[in-house]
């Protein structure tokens, strides 16, 4: 049977979470490689809710947990998996999962991904509205929604998207879902800043080099995500 491993994003904090780790070797040096990397010491910080309760911190630290769990699985034994996802930050552990990004890499985009994150809320505390009274046809009509896709159809019709998407170069794919996640509620300069840093990621990938190969040689690319 294949196994993926996801990531939870921000939210599925919770006060001690680095502890369980701590009891490992494995997770424990994960641990101490963020705490080095960030300046503070992580598991500190996962101890204290008003620290927890903070952009700029719990980001990481969830990284840093995150990973920290997935690198005493695959001590224990589970080593075979068939793919890594996560949930808007949690993405960014699932790159370091699927060593696309280094642990110290992913470590500084997510700390510059939520220190922009903190200020902006600072600066421009925002809220969440539903909309209610109207149904999907009437949302399209008025310009809310761009396409209604009949119940029966949603599957397939999601599925085609999906391919149309995957076809793509995979690691693009993913850091462009990143930054449209992360960036919608930052500042300008802020998204700009995180668009740079993921654009900056994959100009080092083998990836990028097949699609100017394939581009300059009037052929399909053969992407292979690294």
């Amino acid at each position: 049977m294949d196994r993926v491993v996801v990531f939870p994003g921000q939210g599925s904090q919770a006060v001690g979470m680095a502890d369980a780790w701590l009891e490992h070797p494995v997770g424990r040096t994960v641990l101490e490689r963020a705490s080095e990397a960030l300046g503070r010491d992580v598991v500190a910080g996962c101890r204290d809710e008003g620290a927890l309760s903070t952009t700029a911190f719990v980001q990481p630290a969830l990284l840093a947990c995150g990973v920290a769990a997935f690198r005493v699985l695959e001590d224990e034994g589970a080593t075979e998996w068939a793919g890594a996802a996560g949930h808007s930050l949690g993405e960014f552990a699932a790159l370091v999962a699927a060593d696309v990004l280094s642990f110290e890499d992913a470590l500084e985009v997510v700390r510059v991904r939520g220190e922009a994150m903190q200020r902006a809320g600072e600066a421009r505390p925002g809220g969440m509205a539903a909309l209610l009274g109207i149904d999907a046809q009437e949302a399209e009509r008025i310009g809310l929604v761009n396409r209604v896709v009949p119940g029966p159809d949603l599957l397939p019709t999601c599925l085609e998207l999906a391919r149309k998407i995957m076809s793509r170069a995979p690691l693009a794919v993913s850091l462009a879902k990143t930054v449209l996640n992360g960036g919608a509620g930052l500042a300008p300069g802020a998204a700009l800043l995180l668009e740079r840093l993921a654009q900056a990621v994959l100009f080092t990938t083998a990836d990028r080099l097949e699609g100017t190969a394939a581009f300059l040689e009037k052929r399909p690319p053969r992407f292979e995500g690294r």
